[in-house]
């Protein structure tokens, strides 16, 4: 981590992200957390609910500028938008007041850091404007939803699967655990990871999302099994709905078998980088299994997140096999076949 870099406001951003950092080698913290906390700026308007689509859209095309030039003089024409916010989102005021600060870090990066977090940004940014321009209804009535699984691809690629992608070339470049002939299969191998986990918080959420106006399921999809978006909030057409979550959750296993690829493939030496794949995959196998285990996935009330105590017993899983290739391969492979064998 570079010397000069506060990791206190990442501290009071997210602590559950400042302790994963922890685990990354000390050569990749920087990029990686800087590409987070621009992230989480993004985020942090897109997600309020305070501000009307329109302006969401405008500030957001504001703060990609303000990142793609590296240009922090923008901050003032930025910061003139969201001052009226101010107030209603003070308890994330810290973070968008540091956005001069975040670009200075960011421009004290070499040259390839820079590209490659200013191109997860774009991607990011891309995916947010998506959400969005689909889910721009202002009638809170009507559930809207993607129209096609292509859609659905190219969301879940802008959000997650270029996050994966970024995270590995910044691996790659940073440290030794990726040889060049190999990078374009960890590429890959890594967008399948972040799409994995993508995936499954969108079956997992489907629920919340509904709410609140919006459904990640494609339309098309959904005509597959004689569904509509009030079905799937009236829970109405229950064995059509548990139908539907086990084609979805089959669906996303095969970008988990990736994830156990992806994973095998670093040296056994980098200990951290494999901890830091193996953690989150585990944890995403085992919500899908209790999905399927609750099978009233569309009723709020339903537990849909493990328990603290399943997190910390996947933990100590990890850390007993992160060391071994055929632990891992047996492990995975056999929580992936057994989700099946429920779906």
């Amino acid at each position: 981590m570079n010397s000069n870099y506060d990791t206190s406001l990442l501290k009071k951003v997210s602590r559950s992200f400042y302790l994963t950092i922890r685990i990354l080698p000390r050569t990749v913290r920087y990029p990686i957390s800087i590409a987070y906390m621009l992230g989480r700026t993004a985020d942090t308007i897109t997600d309020t609910n305070i501000i009307e689509n329109s302006n969401k859209l405008e500030l957001i095309n504001s703060l990609h500028k303000i990142i793609s030039t590296k240009n922090p003089a923008g901050f003032n024409i930025f910061h003139e938008k969201i001052i009226n916010f101010q107030n209603e989102l003070s308890n994330e005021k810290i973070l968008l007041n540091s956005i001069p600060q975040q670009i200075q870090f960011l421009s004290s990066l070499p040259s390839f850091e820079q590209t490659q977090i200013i191109r997860v940004m774009n991607n990011l940014i891309e995916g947010m404007k998506m959400d969005l321009s689909i889910f721009n209804s202002t009638n809170d009535e009507k559930i809207q939803s993607l129209y096609t699984s292509k859609q659905l691809e190219d969301y879940i690629f802008f959000v997650a699967g270029s996050v994966g992608e970024f995270w590995t070339k910044i691996i790659n470049k940073n440290t030794n655990a990726i040889n060049d002939y190999e990078i374009d299969k960890m590429v890959e191998l890594g967008i399948d990871f972040g799409k994995s986990l993508q995936l499954t918080n969108i079956i997992r959420d489907t629920a919340d999302d509904l709410r609140n106006g919006r459904c990640y399921i494609p339309f098309t999809t959904l005509k597959n099994y004689k569904l509509n978006t009030s079905d799937l909030l009236s829970n109405s057409k229950r064995s059509q709905t548990e139908n539907l979550l086990q084609h979805l959750i089959k669906y996303t296993l095969k970008y988990f078998i990736s994830s156990e690829k992806y994973i095998r493939m670093l040296p056994k030496n980098h200990l951290r980088l494999r901890l830091s794949i193996l953690i989150p995959a585990a944890i995403g196998l085992q919500t899908l299994e209790l999905l399927l285990k609750e099978k009233n996935w569309l009723d709020t009330k339903t537990t849909k997140k493990i328990s603290r105590f399943q997190t910390y017993t996947l933990i100590i899983k990890c850390l007993f096999c992160v060391l071994s290739n055929q632990a891992i391969y047996f492990w995975m492979r056999t929580k992936i076949k057994r989700i099946k064998m429920k779906c």
